[in-house]
C-alpha cells in the first residue's frame, strides 16, 4: 500500500507533499514560506514557530521601548544637542514612521503566529488543515512531535534532539463520534 509521489515519483509517505518552489518531496509539510527561503516541514517547523514566537516578542518589546521614550526623545530632537544636521522634525518624523511600521508589522505578524501557534497544537499543517483529527493526539504529545520530548528545550533556538519521530510514520488516535459522523476513521489517508 505505498503510494507514489506523481511528480517526484518517489514513495510518498502520510503527510507528506510535494514543493513546487523547491521541487522535493517533504515530510509533513506545511508551506513554502519566502521569508527563510525554506519549505516548512517536519525537520524545520520548530524553528519557523520560534521564529514567529521571537518575532512578535521583539515587536512588542520594540514598540514599547520606543513609546516609553518617546516624551524625552521629542525633548531631546528639540534641545540643540542634536548631533546630526537634520532638522528637529524629520527625526522624529523617522521615529513615527518607524513606530508606526513596528506597529503594523505586529498587527500583521501576531495573528499569523497565534494561528500557527494554534495549528501546532492540534497538530494540523497549512495544506491539510483539520482534514485529519486521527493525527491530533492532544496539545503537550503534538507539541512533543514538533519540538522533541524536552520542554525545558522547546523555546531554545537550536536542535535538541529533533522532533519525535521520523516523519514517514505517524501516531494516531481513535476518531471521536462527531469524526466518525464526518466520515473520518483512524486510517483516512488522503487519495
Amino acid at each position: 500500500n505505498v503510494r507514489m509521489c506523481r511528480r517526484s515519483m518517489l514513495p510518498k509517505p502520510p503527510r507528506a507533499h510535494y514543493c513546487s518552489v523547491t521541487h522535493r518531496l517533504v515530510l509533513n509539510m506545511d508551506h513554502y514560506c519566502p521569508w527563510v527561503a525554506n519549505t516548512i516541514g517536519f525537520y524545520n517547523r520548530r524553528f519557523f514557530l520560534q521564529l514567529l514566537l521571537y518575532s512578535v516578542l521583539f515587536l512588542v518589546y520594540a514598540l514599547a521601548a520606543i513609546s516609553a521614550q518617546a516624551p524625552a526623545l521629542a525633548r531631546w530632537v528639540h534641545s540643540s544637542h542634536l548631533p546630526t544636521s537634520l532638522p528637529p522634525g524629520l527625526v522624529l518624523a523617522i521615529v513615527g514612521v518607524a513606530l508606526g511600521a513596528d506597529a503594523l508589522l505586529l498587527c500583521s505578524l501576531a495573528p499569523f503566529c497565534a494561528w500557527h501557534w494554534k495549528m501546532a497544537l492540534r497538530n494540523h499543517t497549512t495544506i491539510d488543515g483539520s482534514r485529519f483529527p486521527q493525527y491530533d493526539l492532544g496539545a503537550r504529545a503534538n507539541l512533543e512531535q514538533i519540538f522533541g520530548a524536552r520542554p525545558s528545550l522547546w523555546l531554545l533556538p537550536i536542535p535538541c534532539g529533533g522532533p519525535l519521530g521520523n516523519g514517514v510514520e505517524w501516531p494516531t488516535r481513535e476518531c471521536a463520534p462527531s469524526d466518525a459522523a464526518a466520515g473520518m476513521t483512524p486510517d483516512a489517508r488522503r487519495p
